[in-house]
């Protein structure tokens, strides 16, 4: 189901989670789709200044980084921020 797309009428801060991803859209005519196993989420926001939402998106980035590295056991946990907003655990 395209929840995104039809995302107009969510509550600010809604957060929609995936297993997978199979149709993903970005800017221009970019496409990708996520295999099982990777962690998808959208987050229902409204940003009054465009200008803003790069420094939004990368603060949101650092904020799931920096939760996942504080948990016990995770402190070493090589993950990685990729422009704009998606986060990948890097290869050994």
């Amino acid at each position: 189901q395209d929840v995104v797309h039809n995302a107009t009428g969510l509550p600010e801060g809604t957060v929609c989670v995936a297993d997978v991803q199979t149709q993903g859209r970005g800017r221009g005519d970019n496409v990708w789709t996520s295999p099982p196993g990777c962690l998808l989420f959208t987050m229902a926001s409204t940003v009054s200044q465009g200008a803003t939402l790069p420094l939004v998106q990368y603060l949101a980035c650092l904020a799931v980084v920096e939760g996942v590295q504080s948990l016990p056991g995770f402190a070493a946990c090589p993950l990685r921020i990729k422009w704009p907003n998606d986060i990948y655990v890097a290869p050994p």
